[in-house]
């Protein structure tokens, strides 16, 4: 009987340990992904991931976690839908005094990326032009001058919510491509705070993603908007 407990007694209490570090870890990401569904517009759903094992003692010992993900689907920023954003950051570091007052203050990150993907449709007609998004990546506007189709094609750039279509080439008529160029901006919350985002166009979605280097303003706010 005593072999038996010096066998399984360490065992039960290591158990105990993984099962109380996990619901922290699960506490934490609930909270996380509550708080940035609260910060952005309201959307169907929302999930965090946190990836560190174990959680408590490297949060503690070196005010860190590995990498956080945040999740959030089907945004609606008035006429735009947002299919889904996401953000990735890795090497994220929090102050560990305010983590023992119950609080997360995040100080810095290495690195990290945010991804949004946009319903073409849904920007198309928040654009208020005959918008369309094709599968070969490039952005068509269609305008019906005096009684002629014309079709302008080229290429969508975004910085921060601002998003620009500059077309290069016009068929139907002989006008000029800059007649169709078209500049909208997405209101509200600034969804890619970066200086240069990759967009990648596919039929009926619009995929914007930039690498950032400094803390998203975003995460800060989720992060610190309340215990």
């Amino acid at each position: 009987m005593r072999k038996w407990i010096i066998l399984v007694f360490p065992t039960v209490i290591l158990l105990a340990l993984i099962v109380a570090d996990q619901s922290a870890k699960g506490w934490a990401e609930s909270k996380l992904a509550e708080r940035a569904a609260a910060y952005y517009p309201p959307g169907s759903g929302s999930s965090a991931s946190i990836r560190s094992f174990p959680f408590i003692p490297r949060l503690l010992f070196t005010g860190g976690v590995p990498r956080v993900t945040v999740n959030l689907d089907d945004l609606r920023v008035q006429q735009v839908l947002v299919r889904q954003l996401s953000i990735q950051v890795s090497d994220v570091r929090i102050d560990r005094d305010e983590v023992f007052r119950g609080r997360v203050h995040v100080r810095d990150v290495g690195q990290g990326t945010i991804t949004v993907t946009l319903d073409g449709p849904a920007l198309a007609k928040a654009i208020g032009a005959d918008v369309r998004f094709t599968s070969a990546g490039d952005v068509e506007v269609h305008e019906r001058i005096q009684g002629v189709n014309v079709k302008a094609t080229g290429k969508l750039t975004v910085k921060g919510n601002n998003i620009t279509v500059t077309p290069t080439s016009v068929e139907g008529r002989s006008v000029p491509a800059s007649r169709f160029a078209l500049n909208y901006r997405i209101p509200g919350a600034e969804l890619l705070p970066c200086d240069a985002a990759e967009a990648m166009v596919s039929k009926d979605t619009v995929v914007l993603s930039c690498n950032v280097v400094d803390i998203p303003a975003a995460l800060v706010q989720i992060a610190q908007s309340r215990k």
